[in-house]
């Protein structure tokens, strides 16, 4: 994922009034899946609003799906990306707040 990218996503991961990189190793429970819940959903609805190129420019998209094609993966245009990965983590923060459990979002 671009560096850009990855700047506009973190800042929606708030959790008691805190930032919190995702990929750190973050543990959530209870309320806190809640709060990640209701941050992420209101970052889906702002980023519906969006271009499909946001926040990325003209220069920087080839490089955004070259390097998606590095790893094998199939990128949506940036903003259907962030949906994507904003909704994900609602359905896993969904589901261990269903199941009393935590989530942990792990570095790569």
């Amino acid at each position: 994922m671009s560096d850009i990218l990855q700047h506009e996503l973190f800042k929606h991961f708030v959790v008691d009034g805190s930032y919190v990189d995702p990929y750190d190793d973050t543990y959530f429970e209870g309320a806190q899946l809640d709060q990640l819940v209701t941050q992420l959903t209101y970052a889906i609805s702002k980023y519906r609003m969006r271009q499909p190129e946001w926040p990325l420019d003209e220069e920087q998209l080839p490089s955004y799906f070259e390097a998606g094609r590095n790893y094998s993966l199939e990128l949506l245009c940036p903003r259907d990306q962030s949906i994507a990965i904003f909704q994900r983590a609602i359905d896993l923060a969904l589901l261990a707040r269903k199941t009393n459990r935590q989530l942990q979002f792990l570095g790569d």
